[in-house]
């Protein structure tokens, strides 16, 4: 279809295609798949259980509805999974009361992926192939998270060959580091005192300096990370590691 609304109840399943620069707009629905080329996408309703958008382009939203009439943007509890594959657009957001678990895969330009969310206190991003070029592998910049206002703990799980992103929320105390493929943070926001912890063993890169009540706890990879002035004892476990210390240390 060229530039296509679809309208369907809770109980359906949505599967629509777009093509060139069209609109791909679908409102309700329950597991939805959406394949847009370069156009917006959208996709609304308040029994939304599971959405894909493959190549979406220019902006995509995807807002869980919720309240009395199920129209109120970011408050639906129904909407858990969001995959977005190879996007063509610069910017995605993700809204819902319930939404804990992003999968990026395979994309290979900037994309600013910010997630609306008030109440859930986790968020899983499941990043395969996320912010490296094709074949090559080689980083792309502009590849971020946001996470919702209330995600104490996030999981980055590092899928595939490498992956290069920035991940961040203000109240993140936990931020884990997961999977087997490379991860660099080319920055990463989290809220006084956390901890960033790694396992699995895939070698960890993070770009921006910690700051100075952040801890850091490796695995088995192998770990590059810079340290200020730090107040903490940090680890960076049993790989062939990097540290940089940038200021005096006045921890342990």
């Amino acid at each position: 279809a060229a530039g296509s609304t679809v309208t369907a109840a809770g109980t359906t399943n949505v599967d629509l295609t777009t093509v060139g620069t069209s609109t791909a707009t679908v409102v309700g629905g329950k597991s939805v798949n959406v394949t847009a080329v370069t156009g917006a996408t959208r996709v609304t309703g308040a029994a939304i259980t599971d959405v894909t958008i493959n190549a979406g382009g220019v902006v995509t939203t995807v807002d869980n509805l919720g309240g009395a009439l199920g129209a109120t943007t970011s408050t639906g509890t129904t909407l858990k999974t969001v995959t977005l594959n190879g996007m063509a657009g610069a910017a995605a957001t993700i809204s819902g009361a319930a939404v804990d678990t992003i999968n990026l895969n395979n994309q290979t330009t900037a994309l600013a992926t910010t997630v609306t969310n008030a109440t859930s206190t986790a968020l899983t991003i499941n990043a395969t192939n996320a912010g490296v070029a094709a074949v090559a592998f080689t980083p792309v910049a502009g590849v971020t998270f946001a996470a919702g206002t209330a995600a104490t703990s996030v999981t980055v799980n590092s899928l595939g060959v490498a992956n290069n992103i920035q991940v961040g929320g203000g109240a993140v105390t936990a931020l884990n580091l997961n999977g087997s493929a490379n991860l660099t943070l080319t920055n990463q926001t989290v809220a006084a005192a956390a901890t960033i912890t790694s396992t699995g063993a895939g070698n960890r890169t993070l770009s921006t300096t910690l700051a100075t009540d952040t801890k850091y706890v490796g695995s088995t990879g192998a770990d590059s990370v810079s340290f200020a002035a730090t107040t903490v004892a940090s680890s960076l476990g049993g790989g062939d590691d990097v540290a940089t210390i940038t200021a005096a240390i006045t921890g342990a």
